[in-house]
């Protein structure tokens, strides 16, 4: 990831909230792949509400407020697990960083990263 506008690339209209988190998610997913020094491509960032019903229907997330609908969450592409792995490894420094990650059992492929903490306050959540 090279440009925050990855995590927007269908340049949907923002408002404040939804810039500072952007800003907020960009920074930290910079420093995560800093950190695992792992070169990673954005697969979904920013969502509309149309995107999101989509992706319901299709039977692919049941999240009807998924965190991408506030600019708060990114999907990873991760098709080897790599990032998975780094994650699980290294607990530590993803806390440092404040990102949160969907169980890596749920996210074959991918790894959702997150800059807020879910309901349960784990780390790494069951959605």
């Amino acid at each position: 990831m090279k440009s925050i506008d990855e995590l927007n690339p269908h340049h949907y209209e923002v408002n404040d909230n939804m810039k500072k988190n952007g800003d907020i998610l960009f920074e930290r997913l910079m420093e995560f792949q800093d950190s695992s020094n792992i070169d990673f491509i954005i697969n979904s960032g920013l969502r509309s509400e149309g995107d999101q019903v989509a992706l319901i229907n299709e039977g692919k997330t049941n999240a009807v407020h998924s965190k991408h609908l506030s600019f708060s969450a990114a999907d990873i592409n991760d098709p080897e697990g790599l990032l998975a792995e780094w994650v699980k490894n290294n607990l530590d420094a993803v806390t440092r960083i404040g990102l949160w990650f969907e169980d890596f059992s749920h996210t074959k492929g991918w790894v959702h990263a997150q800059i807020m903490p879910p309901n349960s306050g784990k780390r790494i959540f069951i959605p």
